[in-house]
């Protein structure tokens, strides 16, 4: 069996598709994706946790929110570390981010963001709708 980067990321043969359903979604439950590290071409240039932190920059400042992603009790950079390589976490670390609805609409200069880890984007685009529709503290 042939494998494309189109069936690894997605699961499916069609990006096409997959772009029109990340389109309509984005649209209608107001989302973008801010970031996306594909772990599996990260993970063999950690050969310390400083390297970890070059290679994911947004680890300087979201510490908590990726960890809790990708299901790690600690947030330091050693722990991160651990538990990827432990866990063979490989797939997608994405920044979903949203605007802060306020009464009379949105502005994209004042969002919310959370860390999503998913195996593929369909997996991404589903956990990303989710947390967009769900209430959350701002």
């Amino acid at each position: 069996m042939q494998f494309t980067l189109c069936n690894l990321l997605t699961g499916s043969k069609d990006m096409s598709s997959l772009n029109e359903k990340a389109s309509a979604l984005s649209n209608r439950h107001t989302f973008k994706i801010g970031g996306i590290y594909w772990l599996a071409t990260l993970i063999h240039h950690w050969d310390d946790t400083d390297d970890l932190t070059d290679c994911i920059g947004d680890l300087y400042t979201d510490h908590d929110q990726i960890a809790e992603a990708i299901g790690c009790k600690g947030s330091s950079d050693d722990e991160i570390l651990n538990h990827l390589l432990i866990n063979q976490l490989t797939g997608l670390l994405i920044k979903v981010e949203t605007p802060v609805m306020e009464c009379i609409g949105y502005s994209w200069n004042h969002y919310s963001y959370t860390w999503i880890y998913a195996e593929s984007l369909e997996d991404a685009l589903e956990a990303a709708k989710n947390w967009v529709t769900n209430p959350r503290p701002q």
